[in-house]
């Protein structure tokens, strides 16, 4: 395949959608099906996961929330359903613009031996490699270890959050992804690549892989994020949202409808794209308000919940 085809095969990466396909490489986006709304009581049992990822690992069930909320101290987050030319663009100028190496977590690595350096190109950045996270060798693979070390932003794209925490989760490349927060890098999620980034991930009620809350990264502790909220693919319903942390004290949940973004930097959020988000927040007596941020705003996050 030559140069001129690879360009358009890697800008597929910033428009994966799904939370339950790998969406393959191809000359232009497409948004996968809608696997159906979700029970209007559905919630999340507490039995152990019986869905293994693809490397024959199995997930963690995540541990009970502690309340204390909070993004990384260092470096940022950049959060949301589906990506768009101005959340891309806010993302390479986070990861140092046109100095900016990337390392792009992907379903399928664009053919042709070129595709990094046309990637780099066509985005105007230094560096990218491109990775394809498959099992727990490709969390230990040395070559892709010292793309991390060396990079400025990791973008993590869309597909089932099962498969990326039981192989990711304490190996060598998550302590690496720890390491880019720490020196003051970005990591960007998309969908599944959004909702890892808690120490608490809810599964979609619907979803063939439906079940338990899961240990996540941890870069957001005790904030979950629910991409696609109350949109037409029913991902995240509101009624299960509000069950969820009802059910689970020491919890906030940050609700993304498609199209919004945001930043999240110790206690403070920003909000981009175009929409709103809705931080959601259990009070004493196990109610759930939810107060709604629209784009450009900013708002803090809640220092610690009661259990």
């Amino acid at each position: 395949m030559g140069r001129r085809a690879s360009i358009p095969l890697v800008l597929l990466f910033f428009t994966t959608v799904t939370l339950d396909i790998s969406a393959a490489i191809a000359a232009t986006a497409a948004n996968a099906q809608a696997d159906g709304r979700a029970p209007q009581n559905a919630v999340v049992t507490p039995t152990r996961p019986t869905t293994v990822a693809a490397s024959g690992q199995e997930p963690k069930q995540a541990a009970p929330p502690s309340g204390q909320v909070a993004g990384p101290q260092n470096g940022a987050l950049l959060l949301c359903s589906l990506s768009s030319p101005e959340i891309r663009d806010e993302f390479f100028k986070l990861a140092g613009g046109r100095q900016a190496k990337i390392v792009m977590v992907v379903n399928q690595v664009p053919a042709g031996a070129d595709a990094g350096p046309s990637a780099a190109k066509a985005w105007g950045v230094r560096e990218v490699t491109f990775w394809r996270f498959t099992d727990r060798k490709s969390a230990e693979n040395q070559s892709l270890l010292a793309a991390l070390a060396r990079a400025t932003g990791v973008w993590i794209s869309g597909g089932k959050p099962t498969e990326y925490l039981a192989p990711l989760l304490d190996s060598p490349a998550h302590r690496e992804l720890a390491k880019l927060l720490a020196r003051g890098g970005i990591i960007g999620g998309e969908s599944a690549g959004a909702m890892i980034q808690s120490t608490f991930v809810a599964l979609p009620p619907s979803a063939p892989y439906a079940g338990p809350a899961l240990e996540g990264l941890g870069f957001a502790r005790n904030l979950v994020i629910f991409p696609h909220f109350n949109g037409a693919s029913g991902k995240f319903p509101g009624e299960f949202c509000q069950r969820l942390l009802t059910d689970h004290p020491g919890l906030a949940g940050l609700a993304l409808p498609d199209g919004s973004a945001v930043i999240v930097r110790g206690q403070s959020v920003e909000v981009m794209g175009k929409g709103h988000v809705d931080l959601m927040l259990r009070a004493k007596d196990g109610t759930v308000s939810t107060t709604t941020h629209d784009s450009a705003s900013r708002f803090a996050l809640p220092e610690g919940l009661q259990r």
